[in-house]
């Protein structure tokens, strides 16, 4: 990020448009792959830009290891967007507030139509959910900490071990992780969970004088540790994968 010079630049966030606030946003995240790459691993972005319907003033991007042995079938999703439209929260909430404006933000996914050819029995798709909920159970503490969300898509019944495939029509809430272990209480049931980092408006990255240098790192360091927590459960499933010989 260093050939930008953010402590010279001066925008008044009320002036901007729709597609400056995207492109804004893009061009503070273009050099995140090169702080996940290390001696051992490195990762492929795919994304596209939608400028038309209701994918209007959108970035959305995938995150995976480049030698994954199942492509994209678990990646990390990456969305900057005028409003996010792919999930719901409760009204007059932070979450609410956050998602109805130009936001930033990360989740774990997997890739639909590859799985229906790789994966058509759903074995893998458990060990990930089951993988995704032990990560949110053990590392619990830390993600409060770094105000992580969570989607339950498994409604008020537990997966019981089975991995269940979403209706993608049917949008569940996003919770911040105190609201999701209140509603499920002691339930030691697996849940089918959606991870999300936190949620970053554009305000997020100004100071009073404009864009802020210092707060533009501080939420690309938060963003790159994101991804490298949620990293590893796409390095798990995969070395699950190879050792029962899916690929």
């Amino acid at each position: 990020m260093a050939e930008l010079n953010y402590k010279n630049i001066k925008i008044n966030k009320n002036q901007l448009s729709d597609e400056d606030n995207i492109e804004y946003f893009e061009d503070n995240i273009s050099d995140i792959d090169n702080n996940l790459n290390d001696e051992t691993q490195s990762f492929t972005i795919s994304s596209n830009q939608f400028q038309i319907g209701r994918l209007s003033y959108t970035y959305w991007g995938k995150i995976y290891p480049d030698r994954a042995p199942l492509g994209d079938l678990f990646h990390i999703g990456f969305a900057i967007s005028q409003k996010y439209k792919w999930t719901k929260a409760r009204k007059k909430g932070l979450l609410f507030d956050r998602i109805n404006k130009p936001s930033l933000l990360i989740w774990t996914s997997w890739n639909d139509n590859l799985a229906d050819k790789i994966d058509p029995d759903n074995f893998l798709l458990t060990k990930y959910d089951k993988l995704s909920f032990e990560l949110l159970k053990r590392e619990k503490d830390l993600l409060t900490r770094m105000e992580a969300n969570i989607r339950d898509n498994s409604g008020e019944q537990g997966l019981d071990g089975e991995f269940k495939r979403m209706d993608r029509s049917a949008m569940s809430e996003i919770l911040t992780i105190s609201e999701f272990f209140k509603k499920i209480g002691e339930s030691s049931k697996t849940h089918f969970i959606t991870l999300y980092s936190k949620i970053y408006n554009l305000e997020d990255f100004y100071g009073d004088l404009g864009i802020s240098y210092e707060k533009t790192l501080q939420i690309e360091a938060e963003i790159v540790a994101f991804m490298k927590l949620y990293s590893n459960l796409i390095n798990q499933v995969n070395d699950y994968a190879i050792e029962n010989g899916v690929t």
